[in-house]
């Protein structure tokens, strides 16, 4: 079973949403045994992505990773891509997300379930925010009713300005375990220290809602659009904030070692844009991996 404890992690956790290198097997287990490899250690959480309509740790690769000695497993999932039909109005979406529940209920095994990632920019087509808090209920009423205590949960939001005002109606209630939030480094980005720092300021200060007890981390971040040279620094922004222990509150930092659904392989921390090797890219988020905040270091 998994060594991590999600409700009170004992130290900081280093992860990593890892596919789409050339010559590696699609799978969750796979990307991340892959990106261990290239980093020269173990992480402690893995990412993976369940459409509505999927069942998470439904696969034999997500389930490697979930129960695996030392490492957690982070699911992010949106049960309906319409959130009044997740709101307990709609059977078929209710009986669905019942069975979610029964499922991870029955595999004993703790999961971080990320409910609905990115929010923000979904305003809109996706429903009102007051379809969005109510999705949230009732996912977590069916949950409850189903004894599913082993899923611990998370929000994730996308840190961009635009999209701030919305951000006071979009805190779920009941709250969630983790608080996440995105912060890739772009042109119009290049400084890490400052995207990480936007989000985190404005949960210090109350800015956009009160986050309680919910543990911070970072979920999503890479680079997008930067050269080999600029990735790096980047990267090694990263290990320098982390090295000061810049954000004390932050407890886990996931890369986005993957081309995503924008096919861009420049966010992957090993590959440029066109697709080429970037070894000075790698080579300085292995250095932020190798950070001594994120404990000792297990060989992959």
């Amino acid at each position: 079973m998994t060594g991590i404890d999600f409700a009170n992690p004992g130290q900081l956790l280093l992860g990593a949403r890892a596919n789409g290198y050339p010559g590696v097997l699609n799978g969750t287990i796979h990307g991340l045994q892959d990106h261990e490899q290239r980093i020269g250690r173990r992480v402690h959480l893995g990412m993976t992505f369940v459409r509505p309509g999927q069942v998470p740790l439904r696969t034999a690769s997500d389930m490697k990773v979930a129960r695996r000695p030392g490492t957690g497993l982070v699911v992010c999932w949106k049960p309906h891509r319409t959130w009044a039909q997740a709101t307990g109005r709609d059977r078929a979406t209710t009986a669905y997300i019942g069975q979610v529940a029964r499922w991870l209920a029955a595999t004993h095994t703790p999961v971080l379930l990320v409910l609905h990632h990115e929010p923000e920019n979904d305003v809109g087509r996706a429903g009102s925010t007051a379809h969005y808090q109510a999705m949230w209920r009732h996912v977590r009423s069916v949950f409850d009713d189903h004894g599913a205590a082993n899923v611990t949960w998370g929000a994730a939001f996308m840190n961009y300005d635009k999209w701030d005002a919305l951000l006071p109606q979009l805190w779920p209630d009941p709250a969630p375990d983790w608080c996440w939030w995105n912060a890739y480094g772009s042109v119009q980005r290049p400084d890490w220290a400052e995207n990480v720092g936007r989000f985190y300021t404005g949960l210090e200060e109350r800015r956009w809602f009160d986050p309680g007890a919910a543990h911070w981390g970072v979920r999503e971040w890479s680079t997008k659009g930067l050269g080999e040279a600029e990735g790096a620094a980047y990267f090694e922004g990263a290990r320098q904030a982390v090295q000061a222990g810049m954000f004390p509150l932050v407890r886990a930092y996931m890369v986005f070692d993957s081309d995503g659904s924008e096919r861009d392989p420049g966010m992957q921390i090993g590959r440029n844009s066109d697709g080429t090797p970037a070894p000075a890219k790698q080579a300085a988020y292995r250095g932020f991996a190798h950070e001594a905040a994120f404990g000792p270091v297990a060989a992959p």
